[in-house]
């Protein structure tokens, strides 16, 4: 590919978590390649949940989480992941 324009991470995971539950796992594809540990993770909602380096999001408090997966080779970040967390 190219020339071609950097592809976003595709993100797959639950859209809803409770918080007994604590636990969920997040995957990332890259240009149809497994790509969970190739890409970087991160959450712009702390207070409410947090996400490992490996795709592991952690509950932490009722609400919307929203989390993101970044290509680290060319900067792009995938489309909001979002997760319902009661």
């Amino acid at each position: 590919r190219a020339n071609a324009e950097p592809v976003a991470p595709r993100v797959a995971g639950a859209s809803t978590l409770t918080i007994a539950a604590k636990y969920t796992a997040l995957t990332a594809t890259i240009v149809g390649r497994e790509a969970t540990r190739l890409v970087k993770w991160t959450t712009t909602t702390p207070a409410l949940a947090s996400v490992s380096a490996n795709g592991i999001v952690t509950a932490k408090a009722a609400g919307s989480a929203s989390f993101l997966a970044t290509d680290p080779a060319t900067g792009t970040p995938s489309t909001a992941k979002s997760i319902t967390i009661s």
